[in-house]
């Protein structure tokens, strides 16, 4: 539940590991940026994508970890704000794609025992296939048109940024997870 994101005091063990929880990992849980260790969500049935929001968790220094899930999309590049981490940095066995971000990467070096990343996911540029989104559309666009384009992993929450858009079809691909939500 959104709610567990109250709990802003929680400074160590928060332990949703080894349930049959599905669904989106709540952003909400980004506020429990106190945290500093065994922040747990492995062996579940999460899909969607890593929320970006988790890399408020920057005072973590060990045990996060969101391994054996169905979790897609590409690693967030924020994820390297848990610069404190020293060990156990899980985030294998998932369908994870693209690239590990550099600042995710670079964490490699404090983590001393347990980092396991690349294990089990679909990364080096596979299959995140979306095409380049541009950063700002002309004003006069009013749709967006990727269907068949065989895409797959989920939709990208920044497509909601083009609010002057009509329409969006992205019908035949092989999109996975949820609907973003505002």
């Amino acid at each position: 539940p959104t709610q567990l994101g109250k709990l802003i005091q929680m400074r160590s063990g928060f332990d949703l590991a080894s349930n049959s929880l599905s669904s989106a990992v709540p952003t909400q849980l980004g506020k429990l940026s106190q945290m500093s260790s065994h922040f747990k969500l492995d062996y579940n049935s999460l899909s969607s994508a890593i929320p970006t929001q988790l890399g408020k968790l920057s005072q973590m220094s060990e045990g996060f970890s969101v391994r054996s899930n169905s979790l897609s999309s590409a690693i967030p590049t924020q994820l390297g704000k848990l610069s404190q981490m020293t060990s156990y940095y899980y985030l294998h066995s998932n369908k994870l794609c693209s690239d590990v971000p550099t600042w995710v990467q670079a964490l490699s070096s404090s983590v001393t025992t347990g980092w396991q990343v690349a294990t089990g996911n679909e990364l080096l540029g596979s299959p995140c296939t979306w095409p380049v989104l541009p950063t700002a559309l002309p004003s006069d666009t009013s749709a967006i048109d990727y269907a068949g384009l065989s895409l797959t992993g989920t939709i990208p929450t920044q497509l909601g940024l083009y609010t002057l858009v009509t329409k969006i079809n992205l019908a035949n691909n092989t999109l996975t997870g949820t609907i973003p939500s505002g």
